[in-house]
């Protein structure tokens, strides 16, 4: 046990409680900590459904921008709890994991949706740049009003690609839709979303 460790403890992101070694979590919410299955979970917004796959009511009766919108972590508990802490490189390989658990296919470009001020993503979707040597490509912008809007950035090229548009947390749908209909504009070949937490209600 090192000075540092008896100054600032190890303690686990979720509960706070006590650690004997530097690590995430401790034992009991790793057993909580399990990616979410495609089963049961709408394949245009990811919210549950009474049925193994298909689309909710709600989407039914909506167009969506994208071939699959999924998500890694339910809103409550570690997965939020490892977000908020920003372990970017913990993060990414997690979205590798639930990537290939719901069998999204090889992307092209990586991008992300952006807030009023920064894109609080890019960090974890350039490790995940690195981790799939896919290039993340920030192409939108967000207009600052009270209604969400988004804009394409010029010179971004998308055209015939598959890209994965990363969002931090869905808890409603508007968003991740609005930023994906934005990038629709920039003709890729197909457009899926993932959010590292979102409401599923």
């Amino acid at each position: 046990m090192t000075l540092l460790d008896i100054l600032y403890p190890p303690t686990c992101t979720s509960c706070r409680a006590l650690l004997e070694k530097n690590a995430p979590f401790c034992s009991d919410c790793l057993e909580t900590f399990t990616l979410l299955p495609k089963e049961g979970h709408c394949v245009k917004c990811f919210a549950e459904i009474p049925q193994l796959s298909g689309t909710c009511k709600g989407c039914r009766k909506l167009a969506s921008p994208f071939r699959k919108l999924g998500a890694c972590f339910d809103s409550f508990g570690p997965g939020k709890s490892l977000l908020n802490s920003v372990h970017a490189k913990d993060i990414a390989s997690l979205i590798i994991l639930q990537l290939e658990k719901l069998h999204f296919p090889n992307f092209d470009a990586l991008t992300t949706v952006p807030s009023y001020y920064s894109t609080p993503f890019a960090l974890v979707a350039k490790e995940l740049s690195a981790l799939l040597n896919v290039p993340y490509i920030p192409t939108l912008n967000r207009t600052i009003s009270p209604k969400i809007s988004f804009s394409l950035k010029k010179k971004c090229n998308i055209i015939n690609k598959v890209v994965l548009l990363l969002h931090t947390e869905m808890i409603e749908r508007d968003e991740i839709r609005s930023a994906g209909w934005a990038l629709k504009i920039g003709l890729p070949e197909q457009l899926f979303g993932l959010s590292f937490c979102a409401t599923l209600h």
